[in-house]
């Protein structure tokens, strides 16, 4: 995403280090006047739009102005919803296996027709998991915008 700023890229890139560093984020390295990465949000949320991620940000001189190149990245993210998503499948797996080796113990059944159910539920949980981690960064990126896009328009109000 890029948005232009009506400012020196070097004051645009103090904008952004104050606005990071104003909102608690850590920043991670900084390359005067080009180049800023910082992280942001937390591992355990009770809401979403608040997971843990990387940003990015590029300042490119152009048109006696700047342009603010923001770039995410949810790697750390995406890694630790898998590895809890693959552990919940087996879970569920081996624990409808379990229930449904008792009651065909109990009903002297063999077990081996609710395997492919039980597989199927496991896979569902594995999915819907996954599905979870990519809501989580899509409204934490939509609000990481929105938030960063009111500091620029406050800039500009500020200039005139």
């Amino acid at each position: 995403m890029s948005l232009y700023i009506d400012a020196s890229q070097k004051e645009a890139f103090n904008y952004v280090t104050d606005y990071l560093t104003s909102r608690h984020m850590k920043v991670l390295s900084s390359q005067p006047p080009t180049h800023i990465r910082a992280r942001f949000g937390q591992w355990i949320s009770l809401s979403f739009g608040n997971g843990r991620g990387d940003v990015e940000v590029h300042t490119v001189a152009k048109n006696g102005g700047s342009y603010i190149n923001l770039n995410f990245n949810f790697k750390n993210l995406y890694t630790v919803y898998l590895t809890i998503s693959i552990i919940g499948a087996i879970i569920v797996y081996g624990a409808l296996s379990w229930i449904a080796s008792q009651r065909a113990a109990a009903l002297r059944l063999s077990p081996m027709n609710t395997n492919l159910l039980n597989l199927i539920i496991a896979l569902f949980s594995f999915a819907l998991i996954m599905a979870l981690s990519g809501y989580e960064a899509q409204q934490t990126r939509r609000k990481f915008i929105q938030e960063f896009n009111m500091f620029i328009q406050s800039l500009a109000t500020r200039k005139r």
